[in-house]
């Protein structure tokens, strides 16, 4: 299926699996188009065209800082999981 969501007032189409994904998207658009108002507030000198560039550098570095974060609690689950299973093997269970 496919929706189609407004940003920067061009319209794009999305293709979707599922109701939750479109939630999600839709959510997706609104916030890009917020940050896209705060910043023309903010930065009247700059065209849409930077704006986005800005909001896509916000977005990477959010991924890159909450994948880190995960891969570093899936580290931690690793290493308690091994203390579990090496105390559970000398108590013979």
């Amino acid at each position: 299926m496919t929706i189609r969501v407004k940003i920067a007032e061009r319209i794009y189409p999305f293709g979707i699996t599922n109701q939750e994904d479109e939630e999600q998207i839709r959510k997706s658009a609104l916030d890009i188009n917020q940050m896209l108002s705060d910043l023309k507030m903010q930065y009247s000198d700059k065209d849409v065209q930077d704006f986005l560039a800005m909001i896509a550098l916000r977005a990477q570095f959010k991924l890159i800082k909450y994948e880190a974060v995960d891969l570093n609690r899936i580290e931690t689950l690793n290493r308690m999981n091994a203390e579990i299973k090496g105390f559970l093997d000398t108590q013979n269970l």
